[in-house]
């Protein structure tokens, strides 16, 4: 077996904690239990009704984002899971809430944390949790006439009844009179999607209006959900690995790395020292891949078809290397728990390195084409701004929290893999606007950069797959919230495993564009509709990763 302890076994021994002690001195007998699970990682176990007092004091301690809001179904109970990230202290808190499983009942974080709104709503759609106090606990994945909750251990997979009864109003487009503080205002409800060139996807925004300017917008989700999650319970850890591919196909290498290291800490595999070179050098190939496509789909978006062939040409130089390695043009799969499928071929490295040669020259045109043009600036500047303090509010990660001023990266603040060996800059803008959003991704472009050039410096020889990743994969029971900063945002896999499976017993994906669409109505509104679109396309999503 690996070197390393298993998170199960680290987790047995006592370790002492500022924060531990102060919470078990507060809270006394409330606490099921209160341990540190490894570096940066702190768990605490509750009732369900100790949930809030508990919360607050968190909060009131710096943790200030809220992470993720899940939930697992055992034989005798429920738990609600909570993860709270502190930016100021560096320390992740998991708290698992225990329900009794015949009324899963918990008073809602909305008060509190008002990214909560999307991540209970799912809970309540896929399990059945009820939120207490939640300003609208509806379905969200499923049509609201769907029986039972598919992640239950219990629930019977039969045909899918989709109950369309009342559906047909909301396509409708009713003129409405409302009360605005100031007079009577005429509003019409004008759906923009799901299928359309500019929601990027499967996604439909239900937009009210007050002649041209945008008043209400509800995103409606879920036309694209494929269940992906409850298909983790019947896969090994193994065949669940090429659906991670599936999630965010724009950047399938990043989705494969956030899952191989849930698996791998789990199971306290080391993985060689050349394979985690290699995994760095193709995560910033994909980082760079992705804002290209970002960069091209904005252009389309703004009706710049010029810099969308630009986009498109770029990229093509990165999906040929990650062909030479995978054989793949987009879903590589090529990552393996424990390392890699296998080294890369001759001349690859000297491929990547023509490539960052190449790459400045030809995004000096982009600089000319935007940020000499008149037009490019009057449509995005000033645009969507989202305050520094909503962000963080909100669960807002990536690229969109950084053009809000708030220098925040997983790879700096909560080093995984071994992006601490690099010198990089978390790159940022203050004005939070459309235009902020765009020049974030444009300069990480550039970071990637030098991040894959000081890898190929050091990369060392070695093997690129780890020898003590067994046939049989079955991890020792425990569980563990594994987080990389995804070209997106913040991209988690949390992984319970119960010991004796070859599945994982459950499995949840924070999506990273999935809260930042969640964070999309409270700072969109007031734009007129063009205005609308092309803040929309700075969110930057991927259907695939929002609906899994």
């Amino acid at each position: 077996m690996a070197e390393e302890k298993s998170q199960s076994e680290a987790g047995e021994e006592q370790v002492r904690h500022e924060l531990i002690d102060t919470l078990t001195s507060k809270f006394g007998d409330r606490l099921l239990e209160a341990r540190v699970q490894r570096e940066r990682r702190l768990q605490v176990r509750i009732r369900g009704e100790d949930l809030l007092p508990v919360v607050e004091f968190l909060k009131g301690s710096g943790f200030d984002h809220l992470s993720c809001i899940s939930g697992v179904d055992y034989e005798d109970r429920m738990e609600a899971v909570y993860h709270l990230w502190s930016y100021s202290r560096g320390e992740l808190v998991q708290i698992n809430a225990e329900l009794p499983r015949d009324k899963p009942e918990i008073d809602s974080l909305v008060p509190l944390y008002r990214a909560a709104d999307w991540h209970e709503r799912e809970a309540y759609d896929m399990l059945g949790i009820v939120f207490r106090g939640h300003p609208n606990l509806k379905r969200m994945l499923l049509p609201e006439g769907f029986e039972g909750h598919p992640l239950r251990k219990d629930f019977k997979t039969k045909p899918m009844s989709w109950y369309l009864e009342g559906e047909a109003e909301m396509w409708e487009t009713p003129v409405e009179i409302e009360q605005d503080g100031e007079g009577e205002i005429e509003t019409m409800v004008l759906n923009i999607g799901p299928q359309h060139p500019s929601t990027h996807g499967v996604a439909r925004l239900v937009t009210t209006l007050s002649g041209e300017t945008v008043v209400k917008i509800e995103p409606i989700i879920g036309y694209l959900h494929r269940g992906v999650e409850k298909i983790a319970e019947n896969r090994t850890y193994q065949q669940f690995l090429p659906l991670t591919d599936r999630t965010d196909y724009i950047s399938s290498i990043t989705n494969n790395l956030a899952y191989v290291l849930a698996v791998e800490e789990l199971m306290g595999v080391r993985v060689p020292e050349r394979a985690e070179y290699l995994r760095v050098i193709l995560s910033e190939l994909q980082r760079i891949a992705n804002h290209l496509m970002f960069i091209a789909a904005f252009g389309a978006d703004l009706g710049a078809w010029t810099v969308m062939m630009y986009g498109f040409r770029e990229r093509e130089m990165v999906l040929d290397l990650m062909e030479q390695v995978s054989g793949q043009r987009l879903l590589y799969n090529f990552l393996r728990i424990g390392g890699l499928k296998e080294d890369v071929p001759e001349g690859w490295t000297e491929a990547v390195r023509n490539f960052l040669r190449v790459l400045p020259e030809r995004l000096s045109d982009y600089e000319t084409y935007f940020f000499n043009n008149e037009i490019f600036i009057k449509r995005c500047e000033g645009v969507g701004v989202l305050e520094p303090e909503l962000a963080i509010e909100l669960g807002v990660t990536g690229p969109m929290l950084r053009a809000s001023g708030v220098a925040r990266d997983v790879r700096r603040d909560d080093p995984y893999s071994i992006y601490d060996r690099f010198d990089f800059e978390v790159v940022t803008e203050e004005a939070g606007d459309t235009l902020a959003r765009f020049k974030v991704r444009f300069r990480e472009i550039f970071e990637s950069l030098r991040i894959i050039e000081q890898a190929l410096d050091d990369l060392p020889e070695g093997e690129v797959r780890s020898p003590d990743v067994p046939k049989v994969i079955r991890p020792p029971k425990g569980e563990v919230y594994s987080r990389i900063e995804a070209p997106k945002g913040e991209l988690a896999y949390y992984i319970v495993s119960d010991g004796k499976s070859t599945s994982p017993y459950r499995l949840k994906i924070r999506s990273p564009a999935f809260c930042n669409l969640s964070a999309f109505p409270h700072y969109a509104t007031g734009e007129i509709i063009p205005d609308m679109i092309v803040n929309f396309a700075s969110v930057d999503i991927v259907m695939g990763e929002i609906d899994r």
